[in-house]
């Protein structure tokens, strides 16, 4: 999915490939976010998906996005997306159009398939897993669909599942989710678990899905909370 040009005062410091800090603008919500659909996300934290530390977006019932949050823009930035003209260009296109053409009857079910799901009848989202790997790393990612209020739109949230260095051997996934105590903490919804370096972030993990590890413990990631545990 191609982005847009940055041109609100709103930055995310992110190292380059050098490890140096480097300044990243970001477009203000009024840009990233379409008339009419922060009334859909009355389940959501706006704020907290905003700044949730992986890419999440929304779209219409018809396809056509109406929201990003500020790390889908940085995503596009650092892994050279292109980036022309004003942010909310954007907004109102067809997804589908950036997905190759063998791969858009797959989303436009999957999508399709989010929008039926009635949340009073699943405790998990539609999910999917897909790679988006780059030159310097493999990544997986899981995407989870969250079906809005009265069909009319779908939030998709992306969680990483692992990234590595093409060189380099992963760091062993234990030191990356046990916390201090040893505990794994994992989603009781959607089956994802807790990075302990960012409270924010929580990964899928297959083989955990499959086989709980020893010392887990159920717990909700945000967006889970948020959607199916909505404030009164």
């Amino acid at each position: 999915m191609e982005s847009s040009d940055a041109h609100s005062g709103v930055k995310n410091n992110k190292p380059d490939s050098n490890g140096v800090s480097t300044s990243l603008d970001v477009p203000s919500l009024s840009d990233r976010c379409a008339q009419g659909f922060k009334e859909c996300l009355v389940k959501f934290n706006l704020d907290e998906i905003d700044n949730y530390p992986n890419t999440v977006y929304g779209l219409w019932s018809d396809s056509t996005l109406a929201y990003t949050n500020k790390a889908w823009f940085t995503f596009m930035q650092e892994n050279s997306g292109e980036i022309v003209g004003d942010p909310s260009q954007f907004l109102g296109k067809k997804i589908l159009k950036s997905f190759p053409d063998q791969l858009k009857p797959f989303y436009q079910e999957l999508f399709s398939k989010a929008l039926a799901q009635d949340p009073s009848e699943s405790l998990a989202p539609v999910q999917h897993a897909y790679e988006c790997s780059s030159p310097e790393y493999y990544r997986q990612y899981s995407m989870a669909l969250y079906p809005l209020e009265q069909q009319q739109g779908v939030l998709v949230v992306n969680s990483l599942v692992v990234m590595q260095s093409h060189k380099e051997t992963a760091q062993p996934i234990e030191n990356i989710y046990r916390d201090g105590d040893g505990i794994i903490h994992q989603c009781a919804h959607c089956r994802k678990v807790r990075c302990t370096d960012d409270s924010q972030r929580w990964d899928l993990v297959p083989a955990w899905i499959k086989s709980i590890p020893p010392n887990a413990s159920h717990d909700l990631c945000l967006p889970c909370f948020e959607y199916y545990y909505p404030k009164n």
